[in-house]
């Protein structure tokens, strides 16, 4: 582009060609930071109280600590709803702003 300055050419072209990559890596860090377990379990095991217990875990304590594993699988789905939601969001967003 002539005459355009460096900031421009950045938000002009640099970040539309960018799109398709910056997408892949929004959706699956999203999905990853649904399914976060061993860094609260180790460090903090959910505490103090329940400050920094994470849905992923709580399936892990659901189905482990309290043997009921119907439960888990059911919050399992709903982790598994969240994220594609979340997911189907985001692909929305994406080709809303590529039209």
């Amino acid at each position: 582009m002539d005459g355009a300055n460096g900031w421009q050419q950045f938000w002009k072209i640099t970040v539309p060609c960018m799109r398709p990559t910056l997408f892949f890596v929004l959706v699956t860090l999203t999905i990853q930071s649904f399914k976060i377990l061993d860094l609260t379990l180790v460090m903090t095991n959910g505490g103090p109280g329940t400050s920094t217990l994470m849905l992923a875990q709580y399936v892990y304590n659901v189905a482990f600590t309290r043997s009921d594993f119907g439960y888990s699988g059911t919050v399992s789905l709903v982790l598994f709803a969240l994220c594609m939601i979340v997911t189907l969001i985001q692909f929305w967003y994406n080709n809303k702003k590529e039209k």
